[in-house]
């Protein structure tokens, strides 16, 4: 799909197309079309040389025959979703801890350092 801007200025125009991104293995102005054999991949820049058309997948290329892959599931399961939240949630409470720890070290030193001179 082309989108067109027409840029004014001072009386001056420019018209600029942007092309919308296809999903890998796909082109086209609706981006409906499959990549022909013996391109695919993401603009249908690459080529199947190495197997028949049978065995060239618009996105993946080249696929073996005794392996089983599900080209439709490309999401993340929802327990790696899950997995990742934790990890970045137990960093996210490390940093804190530390950022926490140093700053009271600083304010206990600074009181002590205070105190200390109060003294004499």
């Amino acid at each position: 799909m082309v989108f067109q801007l027409f840029v004014c200025f001072h009386l001056l125009c420019n018209i600029t197309s942007f092309a919308k991104e296809c999903k890998i293995g796909y082109i086209g102005s609706n981006c409906s079309s499959p990549c022909r054999y013996p391109s695919y991949g993401k603009g249908c820049q690459f080529e199947c040389s190495n197997c028949s058309k049978e065995m060239c997948d618009a996105r993946f290329g080249c696929l073996i025959p005794d392996e089983s892959i599900d080209k439709d599931n490309t999401t993340l399961s929802e327990d790696s979703i899950q997995l990742i939240y934790v990890t970045i949630g137990l960093i996210s409470s490390g940093f804190f801890i530390i950022f926490t720890s140093v700053a009271c070290m600083f304010l206990i030193r600074g009181r002590s350092a205070r105190h200390e001179r109060s003294r004499y």
